[in-house]
């Protein structure tokens, strides 16, 4: 592989982290993650129970900066919050941001609806399919 190949590599991967770090900070902006002590108010749970979920890989911490972030979906009207913690310790061998896309993005083992669109449709099963089949990859 040549040096000119080398440095193309090198452009598109560090292209590929900017537009990531850009995505997750519009997350931020738009209240799509939110800090410790709004996710603990908003399910009603004690900062050590967060904790205890995140070590247990049933909710998902998100580092952006050095600060660390919660999906606010968790918190979303029409979803059990035991399912989605279920799905996400299956998600534990992917590092945080990718059990986040996993939850964000359409999936076509899904009917094109994302996790969370079909965990509030009563999918669970589903999910959980599409979740190994995650994890696989």
């Amino acid at each position: 592989m040549g040096t000119q190949e080398l440095s193309s590599d090198r452009l598109y991967w560090e292209d590929s982290k900017r537009q990531a770090h850009a995505n997750r900070v519009l997350q931020l902006k738009k209240g799509n993650i939110v800090t410790a002590e709004r996710f603990c108010d908003m399910l009603g749970i004690k900062p050590e129970d967060l904790e205890l979920r995140v070590k247990d890989f049933r909710v998902i911490k998100l580092e952006l900066d050095g600060e660390f972030y919660y999906p606010k979906f968790y918190g979303k009207r029409g979803i059990n919050c035991s399912e989605l913690e279920q799905v996400a310790q299956i998600l534990a061998p992917i590092d945080a941001w990718g059990r986040w896309v996993f939850f964000m993005q359409r999936k076509l083992t899904l009917n094109g609806k994302t996790p969370l669109q079909a965990l509030s449709q009563n999918k669970f099963e589903k999910v959980l399919d599409a979740a190994r089949g995650y994890v696989e990859l």
